[in-house]
């Protein structure tokens, strides 16, 4: 954090990639680590943008696998599950951090504007959450007990945490 606290810029487009440089020395050093979760990709609408990443816990000994769906952000129009390098390790570090502690994780795409609006992206986030309670022989694996599709956590940042919100504002569908 003593890198962070050394830019002298405020604004987002000037301390993002310096901030993003920071991080990356210390995924490197735990690549091994994140790498050895189980990671799966699917297609969970009809887009590109509709596919998600599940990230399996190693060995669960609980009777049921609690889920956790993690939202990124991105200002609305940028970011995926999957960056590019040197940034490749920081989503799957969160896949990567939850599963070490059981969880199975669910890191899904979503529309970006300017080609959604609202409420476009909430509703992919919603999907996902639905894909997951459809599909829980994709949550499954002989390490992963039942996945418990009764009690979901949802959790996001900056504007990933806004769509997480907003999914839960929706109307219902079955």
């Amino acid at each position: 954090m003593e890198k962070i606290a050394e830019l002298e810029a405020r604004e987002i487009l000037q301390v993002i990639q310096p901030s993003i440089g920071a991080f990356v020395p210390l995924l490197e050093a735990n690549r091994a680590k994140i790498e050895e979760i189980p990671r799966k990709s699917f297609q969970y609408g009809p887009t590109d943008r509709h596919q998600l990443d599940v990230y399996y816990p190693i060995d669960s000994t609980a009777k049921k696998s609690q889920i956790l769906v993690w939202v990124y952000g991105g200002g609305f129009v940028t970011g995926s599950r999957r960056m590019d390098p040197p940034a490749d390790l920081g989503y799957a570090s969160v896949g990567s951090y939850f599963a070490h502690r059981g969880f199975i994780v669910i890191i899904p795409d979503y529309r970006l504007a300017p080609n959604t609006i609202f409420p476009g992206a909430a509703e992919d986030v919603r999907d996902s959450i639905l894909w997951a309670i459809k599909h829980p022989e994709n949550l499954s694996t002989p390490s992963t007990p039942n996945p418990d599709t009764q009690n979901i956590f949802l959790m996001g940042h900056s504007a990933g945490a806004v769509h997480a919100f907003a999914s839960l504002l929706l109307p219902e569908t079955s």
